[in-house]
């Protein structure tokens, strides 16, 4: 017979286990994910003022006010501007000139939108 804190342990043990082969195939769904929409493939034309984050591509235009970003999160690679805990636009950080125009966005976003 297993006592409480055995049973216990096993439940963490295996919701560990389990958040980690998550993590673990993280990477190859996003790749799947991003080969799936076609549109994430073509070019786009990124630009932005103290209102509004503007995106142009073949596929049309779009004009978002920065309100409508709850969050944004970066890594040495990109920018990620949340419109929700599931959509999100990727900027790149190989679309700037410099470092000096990352950090300059990167204040402009800290103005703009909470960071989380």
């Amino acid at each position: 017979i297993l006592t409480a804190a055995e049973v216990t342990l096993g439940a963490l043990a295996g919701m560990l286990l389990l958040i980690t082969l998550s993590f673990l195939r993280l990477p190859a769904k996003l790749r799947k994910i991003f080969e799936q929409q076609l549109a994430l493939h073509r070019p786009h034309v990124v630009d932005w003022d103290n209102e509004r984050v503007y995106v142009q591509s073949d596929d049309g235009k779009t004009s978002t006010p920065w309100a409508d970003f709850t969050r944004w999160t970066e890594d040495n690679r990109m920018f990620l501007l949340y419109y929700s805990d599931v959509l999100f636009r990727i900027l790149p950080k190989r679309f700037f000139v410099d470092q000096e125009s990352i950090d300059k966005f990167r204040i402009l976003l800290s103005e703009r939108i909470s960071k989380h």
